[in-house]
């Protein structure tokens, strides 16, 4: 996964990270990842804090940065995450497919 991150950073591509859960618990986690120096190039967006889905958050990062839905990519690890990325019609990949 790292590797496929290193090489958007590398690409200059936005790496959002859209979390559900306790903001703080998945502060932790995210803390505790190794990053090896990519975490500046993150920007973590709580789901529970922003009070929205996270389609509208997707569509919200896609306006906030001139990104059409065929520039942006959601990686997931549910069918949730799948819906709620369909809904804008966002590209979406199951995060094991990275691996591969």
């Amino acid at each position: 996964m790292l590797e496929f991150i290193q090489e958007l950073v590398i690409d200059r591509k936005q790496i959002f990270i859209v979390t559900a859960g306790n903001p703080e618990q998945q502060l932790n986690k995210i803390k505790q990842t190794e990053w090896n120096g990519l975490a500046q190039y993150l920007t973590v967006y709580f789901v529970e804090e922003l009070s929205l889905t996270k389609a509208e958050i997707f569509q919200n990062i896609l306006n906030s940065n001139n990104l059409s839905p065929n520039q942006a990519l959601v990686v997931g690890a549910n069918k949730f995450d799948e819906q709620q990325s369909k809904l804008i019609n966002l590209p979406y990949i199951v995060s094991l497919e990275i691996y591969k």
